[in-house]
Order: C-alpha cells, then structure tokens, then sequence
C-alpha cells in the first residue's frame, strides 16, 4: 500500500476534505503499514530491522524520508 495522505481541503471547514471517518481510516491504514513492516503486525520491533540488503539497528536513530535513509 502508498502512503495516504489526509486530505484538509483548502481552507478550514470548506467542505473540500476528507471527512472525519475517511482521514481516520487513511490514519489507520498508514499504521498498520508500519507496524507491518517494522514490526509483526501489532507490535513494532525494538530489534534490527533488515532494510534493503543492509541489518540496522533503531536505537535513537531517525529515518530520512527525503532520501529514505538512517
């Protein structure tokens, strides 16, 4: 699954966004991503994590999402 991002419309209450249910399902859903891949479906792991071809270990590391490194 991509990424869902939450539509806010273009001004507040315009009308124009995702409704309460919708961003929460989008919310849920990018979640459950994560913990797919980071963890065992409910708990996120506090092991090594094996990314691309290479172990590391997330201790106090953060990810980079712009170039999607540690």
């Amino acid at each position: 699954m991509a990424y869902q991002s939450i539509g806010r419309g273009s001004t507040a209450n315009d009308g124009t966004g995702d409704d309460l249910r919708a961003g929460a399902a989008k919310v849920n859903s990018n979640f459950v991503e994560i913990y797919t891949k980071l963890g065992d479906g409910t708990t996120l792991t506090s092991d090594s994590v094996v990314l691309l071809d290479t172990v590391q270990t997330l201790t106090n590391k953060a990810i980079d999402t712009q170039t999607n490194t540690i």
